[in-house]
Parts: structure tokens; C-alpha cells; sequence
């Protein structure tokens, strides 16, 4: 007799729900992770693609970022992070200073999903694809403070 499929929790769910832009310092930030992804102690900045996806803890839970009604991210760990350590400004190599901050980008099957997003000195509004030098500068910071929430499998 097969395995009936898991279920996605409610809570993932949108269900017609708005975005939410208002993220409080402390809240904490989920990523899933192979152990492959890191080299000693630390995840790879190359591993971090741009625009970061994460999830929001203030609408899921840890385990939501390695759900899968399939199993396909059974062998994932998740990383956290709180959101003032991932908001930080950087200048590039042309001057540019950049603002990165969390926007809540909720999708049908996961409310909480989120993604950090850059605002330039030239520009206010946020944006997803910052300057290359900039995305690799948050990358390297940002895989610095990335911490083990739940360990990946082998």
C-alpha cells in the first residue's frame, strides 16, 4: 500500500492573504542548506544566490523551508539568521551605497517567503539585482551569520 503524501501545514498557505513589509530586528529569517553548501564552519557565499530567499518566522516555522510534499528536501538542514543582522548598508566599487533589507514576497504555497533586496543611494526604490560587486560583498556577509537551525543530512 503506497505512503499517502504529506500535507502542507495551513500556515504555509496564503489563502488570499496580503504582503506584510513590516519585519521587526528581531525577527528571524529561515534558508535550507546542504551540507555541501559549507566549507568548514562557514556557508558558502557562493551558494547564496541573488535575490536571497528565505522564510520569515513571524508566519512559519523552521521546518516550512525543508517541506516538500515529495520528500525532495529531506536531506536539507536550515540556516537562521535574525533580520537586523541580515540588514546592512555596503558601498561597491563605484561609490554606491547600498541598503539591504527584507521584502516579503508571499507565494500561493508559501505565505511566509521572503527575499533581501537592495536599495541604492541613486535610487529608493528596492531592488533584487543590486550592482555585481554589491551582491557579492552581502554574499560574503551574509554567509558569516548564517547559523546551523537544523543540521542537514550526509
Amino acid at each position: 500500500m503506497p505512503i499517502s503524501p504529506r500535507e502542507r501545514p495551513f500556515r504555509m498557505m496564503r489563502s488570499g492573504r496580503a504582503e506584510d513589509q513590516d519585519f521587526s530586528p528581531s525577527e528571524l529569517m529561515y534558508r535550507r542548506y546542504l551540507q555541501d553548501d559549507f566549507e568548514g564552519e562557514s556557508f558558502r557565499p557562493a551558494r547564496f544566490s541573488f535575490p536571497p530567499s528565505l522564510n520569515r518566522q513571524r508566519y512559519s516555522e523552521p521546518e516550512d523551508v525543508i517541506f516538500s510534499e515529495t520528500g525532495e528536501f529531506d536531506d536539507c538542514g536550515v540556516l537562521e539568521c535574525s533580520v537586523e543582522q541580515l540588514s546592512v548598508r555596503l558601498l561597491d566599487d563605484r561609490n554606491v551605497e547600498y541598503g539591504f533589507v527584507p521584502v516579503h514576497r508571499p507565494e500561493e504555497n508559501n505565505y511566509s517567503h521572503s527575499e533581501i533586496w537592495a536599495k541604492s543611494s541613486q535610487s529608493n526604490a528596492p531592488t533584487p539585482q543590486p550592482s555585481k560587486v554589491a551582491r557579492k560583498m552581502y554574499r560574503t556577509f551574509a554567509s558569516k551569520l548564517l547559523k546551523v537551525k537544523i543540521e542537514a543530512k550526509r
